[in-house]
């Protein structure tokens, strides 16, 4: 990981520059795919409150997103300190938002097999058995079963790593591959969305409605 620290209107000795570098040295570890740190120390003496030392850190990850701390304080090395666990908790809060949104991604994966069963419902698939083949356990409860219509021949997998794509570019790599649908991280919505395509030649679009976030 990069760690680039800079001094605006302060001398950046060694050892302020070495006290900063070994407070977010172990960003990397708390952040996946983290491309640079960025750490710059102001004097402000319009600063917040009176404070006049400023600590700014910016992540950047994978992607260009980025996370941002700013902190002031009356000194320098207190600045520091004070920005590294602002920084500590937005991580944990972007973490703690990432599982949501994963937990609330099985649900709406869930929900589309559900769909899918249902549609092929109406298609007449129902799956059942007549009451003759019901089968009863020592209780007298019934044991449901169903009958097979058909079986699972192959299975792909969809990378969540992948990197997020536009609804053009998941247009244009549905036709590449062939395929009448098409599952990606939409990078104008920066949820998982299924692309299909309708009988009209056009396309549709199914996205989890996941509420505010």
């Amino acid at each position: 990981m990069k760690i680039v620290i800079e001094g605006r209107n302060l001398k950046l000795t060694p050892a302020l520059k070495d006290y900063a570098s070994e407070k977010f040295a172990k960003i990397d570890k708390m952040l996946k795919q983290v491309v640079e740190t960025r750490v710059d120390l102001f004097h402000d003496k319009g600063g917040k409150e009176g404070n006049s030392e400023r600590c700014e850190i910016t992540v950047t990850l994978t992607g260009g997103k980025t996370v941002r701390a700013e902190e002031f304080a009356s000194d320098m090395y207190a600045a520091i300190d004070l920005a590294q666990g602002t920084l500590e908790r937005q991580v944990r809060n972007l973490k703690e938002r990432k599982i949501s949104t994963r937990n609330q991604e099985k649900k709406f994966r869930d929900k589309l097999v559900d769909i899918v069963w249902k549609t092929a419902k109406g298609f007449g698939f129902s799956g059942r058995k007549s009451d003759q083949e019901i089968e009863y356990d020592e209780h007298g409860h019934k044991i449901p079963k169903v009958a097979p219509v058909g079986k699972i021949v192959k299975r792909k997998r969809f990378q969540s790593t992948a990197k997020p794509m536009t609804e053009k570019e998941a247009i244009l790599q549905m036709e590449l591959i062939g395929h009448e649908f098409f599952m990606f991280d939409n990078a104008d919505t920066d949820r998982f969305s299924v692309l299909y395509k309708r009988k009209d030649g056009n396309y549709g679009l199914i996205e989890p409605d996941l509420g505010e976030r």
